[in-house]
């Protein structure tokens, strides 16, 4: 392995954690976010905003209640960032690389084109974490909680609703909201 092999080893660890650290500094926000999104007047536990939300469930259901939800994140994120450093310092070798008379356009378009194709897959891949994810993190919202556990979340959602259950309600609006602001941020 070369140097410059290790170098994007480097660069695809730091962004695993990255957003590992990320996402365990903001996801007592992501919790109370989804919570206020998924609340109705029917809702066991009302929030008034975001503050509200966080002494609430500091108060009600302690630690556990911010993290409701963080292993299927931490499953999906962790691997997907490190994949997408790796492959963001490829893209950068290809074309950054000094240019010679028979390169053509295509050198600069098929890595963007990558990049694009495998953000699309990647929102499939994820979606799944992500349905798990927001399921749990309302359980503090019900009168009686569905699930204690990743694990019987998803066993009762494939039991319930099938595999279907895993992909269907966000698949398409995650698709094209990550399609869009990937290819911008990749292309900056």
């Amino acid at each position: 392995m070369g140097t410059q092999d290790k170098e994007k080893i480097k660069h695809g660890l730091a962004g695993a954690m990255a957003r590992l650290t990320e996402a365990m500094i903001m996801f007592p926000i992501d919790v109370v976010k989804t919570r206020l999104q998924y609340q109705n007047e029917t809702s066991f536990r009302r929030y008034t905003g975001v503050f509200n939300g966080l002494k609430l469930i500091a108060r009600d259901e302690g630690v556990s209640g911010f993290t409701r939800g963080l292993a299927p994140r931490l499953a999906y994120i962790v691997p997907a960032a490190a994949v997408s450093f790796l492959c963001y310092e490829e893209i950068v070798s290809v074309v950054s690389a000094p240019k010679q008379a028979d390169v053509n356009w295509y050198h600069t378009i098929l890595p963007l084109t990558g990049i694009l194709g495998a953000r699309i897959i990647g929102s499939f891949c994820r979606t799944p974490f992500d349905i798990l994810k927001m399921r749990l993190q309302i359980q503090g919202t019900l009168a009686t909680p569905l699930y204690t556990n990743t694990r019987q979340a998803f066993k009762a959602t494939i039991k319930n609703e099938g595999f279907r259950g895993l992909f269907f309600i966000f698949l398409r609006s995650s698709t094209t909201r990550h399609s869009i602001l990937n290819s911008i941020f990749f292309s900056l």
